[in-house]
């Protein structure tokens, strides 16, 4: 039989043929041919068909069929079956590869994705364009319930403003009122509790985790698992104390408990000396505002007093109201009212109708001169009033008085005779006969 020219490769469904075996098709045929030992395939323009594609379908039955037939006669072997080579595309011409290469991918136009042929499922095969866009609207439809879950639960300009107030004036309360509890209680403030206790607690555990196993004698010829309760017992012991038991219950662990038990006291002792510097602190800084509050106060009644005093001497001083106010020389009456005006105020000013100390009788006496002071206080204007407009008519009438006593003769004989009821006036013959019989009475 003569040497069968090169040939494609086989495809990966087909299996190759045995080297040295005959052909299961008569050379003659031209269709297929078996590549002989050391020839040099040459790859095909385009790559092999698929086997789940139709055309690979196609092949394989016609590769089962010639297995068959090759079983039926003894001594020869099924040749491969191949594809015959596709014709290039004239637009987009396959690149020559290298011999042992394969042909590569053509590349997608401009804007195009991958190649349809690349999207492959998890099984290998090419999805359902329908699955896709099932797919795809799915995944839509989550993103879509996203945009809206993102929209609802976003706060509103106005919203995030005032939350954000409420949460600067949270955080300064709270600043506050940690400061309120370091004056009451230094212990409880986050500060003492992340410098101090958290250390001292993370010393425990650290110790009772690596202690953990460690026997110590019962005393009575037995032994037991350290507990918590030995390590406080060595904690509340001095150095001397706490070696020597150490020594004797723990044996080969007595350095190491000792240095569990040295850090623990380490931070107890810390924790004590600094709630013992924050009370001296906080003593220091009360005394310093009783201090300071007793000098204000001090100044203020200095201030109170300096000013009330300038305050009624500025009154009595005035010119217009400061005789209302001023004791009269020989007016008796006018003084005592005016001291018992004077005491009923400075009473009255002076004591405090919420004073826990008074009785209920008491309570009520300071509240009646209370209201006493306040409707007195009320009335001084209006009555200053009504006095100011009762002068004013009184020196009214006293001008018009003296003006009525200034036509009074002099010596205050009476009426003239023009005022005499029954005289003739001056220019009739009554009158001169009334004249004539005065001189003659002379």
């Amino acid at each position: 039989m003569p040497e069968a020219p090169t040939i494609v490769p086989p495809t990966p469904a087909a299996r190759p043929a045995a080297a040295g075996a005959p052909s299961a098709v008569p050379a003659s045929a031209g269709e297929i041919h078996v590549t002989p030992r050391g020839s040099v395939p040459t790859p095909a323009a385009t790559p092999p068909a698929k086997p789940e594609s139709a055309k690979g379908k196609m092949f394989k039955a016609l590769q089962d069929k010639a297995d068959k037939g090759a079983a039926a006669r003894p001594g020869t072997a099924a040749a491969p079956v191949t594809e015959p080579p596709a014709k290039p595309s004239p637009a987009a011409p396959a690149a020559e590869p290298k011999p042992g290469e394969s042909a590569p991918p053509a590349d997608p136009k401009p804007g195009e994705g991958a190649p349809a042929s690349t999207a492959v499922d998890k099984d290998g095969k090419k999805p359902s364009p329908w699955k896709m866009v099932e797919e795809y609207k799915g995944k839509l439809a989550k993103a879509e319930a996203r945009v809206k879950e993102l929209e609802t639960n976003h706060l509103p300009e106005n919203d995030r403003k005032a939350y954000e107030e409420r949460a600067t004036r949270a955080e300064a309360r709270a600043k506050q009122l940690e400061e309120v509890m370091a004056d009451h209680d230094f212990s409880q403030t986050d500060t003492f509790q992340k410098e101090f206790v958290k250390p001292y607690d993370e010393a425990w555990k650290v110790a009772m985790t690596e202690l953990k196993g460690v026997q110590v004698s019962d005393g009575q010829g037995g032994a037991r698992e350290i507990n918590p309760n030995d390590m406080l017992t060595l904690v509340n012991m001095e150095l001397a104390q706490a070696r020597h038991v150490a020594n004797e219950y723990f044996g080969d662990f007595a350095n190491d408990v000792m240095n569990h038990r040295n850090a623990i006291r380490d931070l107890y002792n810390k924790q004590q000396a600094k709630l013992k510097a924050e009370k001296e602190g906080r003593t220091a800084k009360k005394q310093q505002e009783t201090e300071a509050q007793t000098k204000a106060r001090e100044e203020l009644t200095r201030t109170i007093s300096t000013t009330w005093q300038q305050e009624n001497e500025a009154v009595l001083k005035d010119e217009k109201y400061g005789a209302l106010f001023k004791p009269r020389d020989g007016d008796e009456h006018w003084n005592q009212r005016l001291a018992k005006g004077f005491e009923l105020v400075d009473k009255a000013f002076s004591q405090n109708p919420a004073d826990p100390s008074l009785s209920p009788e008491e309570r009520a006496s300071v509240i009646r001169r209370h209201a006493a002071v306040r409707n007195r206080a009320a009335a001084w204007g209006p009555l200053r009033g009504e006095v100011e407009r009762l002068t004013a008519e009184n020196k009214t009438l006293s001008d018009e008085l003296a003006q009525y006593k200034q036509t009074e003769p002099p010596g205050g004989a009476g009426r003239t005779q023009a005022q005499v009821p029954g005289t003739p006036g001056p220019g009739g013959a009554k009158a001169q006969l009334w004249d004539a019989l005065k001189k003659k009475a002379r």
